[in-house]
């Protein structure tokens, strides 16, 4: 989603245009909404990825964000006329601007999925913790259940 607006026309466009520019930030919300719920997502579910592939999932994930920020500290050019045409007196060039967001997405988005990474991984655990609890109270009335009947 992020690649498709980023280095398409859409992007300036959307500089250009307020309802283009909210639709954007919709499709974003709506992506990070779906992408995000098969990882964290509590509220419980007919289908579950295991947590061994919730992990895998963001792992495998978390380059997509990181090369999309590096592409955009990395490039040489501004990537978008909006914000060369839009003349200011203070602050970063276009370009440095560019380039600080870029490393802002890397940087916060990476840390992100290492965020994501480890809650999935508490999750995992206070599973295996709840699961292991419910075997030893089996296990335990059904010692019980044999010294009854001995």
């Amino acid at each position: 989603m992020n690649w498709g607006w980023h280095f398409s026309v859409f992007y300036d466009q959307a500089l250009e245009s307020v309802p283009l520019h909210y639709f954007q930030h919709a499709t974003f919300f709506g992506a990070a909404l779906l992408f995000w719920w098969p990882a964290i997502g509590v509220d419980p579910s007919p289908w579950r990825l295991p947590h061994p592939v919730r992990l895998l999932y963001l792992f495998l994930a978390m380059p997509q964000n990181s090369f999309l920020g590096v592409a955009l500290l990395s490039a040489s050019t501004v990537l978008y006329p909006h914000y060369v045409t839009n003349v200011r007196d203070w602050g970063p060039t276009p370009l440095e601007d560019q380039q600080l967001g870029g490393m802002l997405m890397w940087v916060i988005g990476d840390l992100a999925f290492l965020a994501g990474m480890a809650v999935v991984v508490l999750l995992w655990m206070r599973h295996e913790e709840r699961r292991t609890a419910r075997l030893d109270a089996r296990l335990a009335a059904e010692r019980a259940t044999r010294a009854d009947s001995a």
